[in-house]
């Protein structure tokens, strides 16, 4: 038994992070009398990380083995992370039971023990009596066909083809988050999950200014207090900044700020930019954006290097169109996705790579695309 992978044996038993008792197959963790239920899909996350407590491990490794063969993308993951987090009440920024390790994974830092009944505790299969001689052929005929009917299914799941990816859906029930007075937009999700960024448009100051706040519990942190509107909040891949757009009367510029509040930086100029669309690259290098090289022609899109503020034109629509605006990365950044308008009211979804070249349509509806991920 003491070979057995430690992640069966933690599916079959229960054991302690810190303290908390993880009850695997009743899927929940409990402390002090009180149980908190873990979704299956939670809870497997929390298994593989206190199979190895203390080490790393990546984002892919616990996708792939947390949700084989299902699509699912980072979000997924982020998500499982925030709800452990929230169910032991963990910190982010000073964590006591699972750390972020930035643009890598994941590590359970907490303790892990088991309890005195384990798996050890359980009846070995092989010590089981065998059937007495008095008990009859038939029982030994019987035992003979089941170990025939085993070999036969384990001979066509050899042969049987592997079923094709799914997408794995679930319903979710919308909550209420905010309830400020004024205008709120531009909603964005950090990559844990835990907090969203958006523009709040104040009813009394009638100025639109950037604020953070958490999923959980809390009220808005202001992040930006200037006199100039500000809008389309985007997270940076490891949660730590936010960039988003401010309108002066000189024009638009790209700013960056840390997520916790500080210190900002201004990346570059925008030009008219009036969708206040802005997009994070997954490797944190990119950002992606709409300007419109006049007042009157077609928006573009454009890749704006994080670090050195260069800029690169990545679409070029034709100048009898509205532009292009709302770009989307992929999650491995190799494409964006963006909406082509023909004018208000109607456009298509095409995608374009990430180094450049002929962007390709995929709808034809002719139709106001309102949001796309």
């Amino acid at each position: 038994m003491d070979d057995e992978p430690l992640s069966r044996r933690l599916e079959c038993s229960e054991f302690r992070i810190a303290g908390w008792r993880v009850e695997p197959r009743l899927g929940r963790i409990t402390r002090d009398g009180a149980s908190i239920r873990l979704e299956p899909r939670v809870m497997e996350v929390l298994l593989l990380l206190a199979e190895q407590p203390g080490q790393v491990l990546s984002r892919r490794a616990l996708l792939e083995a947390a949700w084989p063969d299902v699509v699912v993308g980072d979000d997924a993951l982020s998500l499982a992370v925030s709800k452990l987090r929230r169910a032991f009440s963990d910190d982010r920024r000073e964590p006591k039971y699972i750390e972020t390790i930035p643009k890598t994974g994941y590590r359970l830092i907490a303790e892990v023990t088991e309890l005195d009944a384990g798996i050890h505790d359980a009846p070995n299969p092989t010590s089981l009596q065998s059937p007495s001689p008095g008990a009859g052929w038939w029982r030994w005929g019987a035992m003979a066909l089941v170990a025939l009917g085993i070999l036969g299914l384990a001979s066509a799941a050899l042969v049987r083809p592997k079923p094709p990816n799914r997408v794995e859906t679930q319903a979710l029930l919308p909550s209420q988050l905010t309830s400020l007075p004024g205008r709120e937009q531009h909603a964005a999700l950090s990559p844990e999950g835990d907090r969203v960024a958006f523009s709040w448009v104040d009813a009394e100051e009638q100025n639109a200014d950037i604020y953070v706040q958490a999923i959980e519990a809390g009220s808005a942190m202001r992040l930006t207090d200037n006199p100039a509107p500000e809008l389309g909040p985007t997270w940076s891949s490891d949660g730590q900044h936010i960039a988003f757009l401010r309108y002066t009367p000189e024009g638009c510029t790209i700013v960056v700020a840390a997520s916790g509040g500080g210190d900002e930086r201004q990346l570059a100029a925008c030009g008219p930019n009036p969708s206040a669309d802005l997009a994070w690259s997954p490797d944190g290098r990119w950002l992606a954006f709409p300007n419109r090289d006049s007042p009157d022609g077609p928006s573009s899109l454009y890749l704006l290097s994080v670090e050195g503020g260069t800029k690169r034109r990545l679409t070029a629509p034709p100048v009898d169109l509205d532009g292009d605006h709302d770009p989307a990365f992929s999650p491995d950044g190799t494409q964006i996705s963006f909406v082509r308008s023909r004018s208000r009211g109607q456009g298509e979804l095409f995608v374009v790579p990430f180094e450049g070249g002929d962007a390709v349509q995929r709808t034809y509806d002719d139709r106001w695309i309102a949001g796309h991920a």
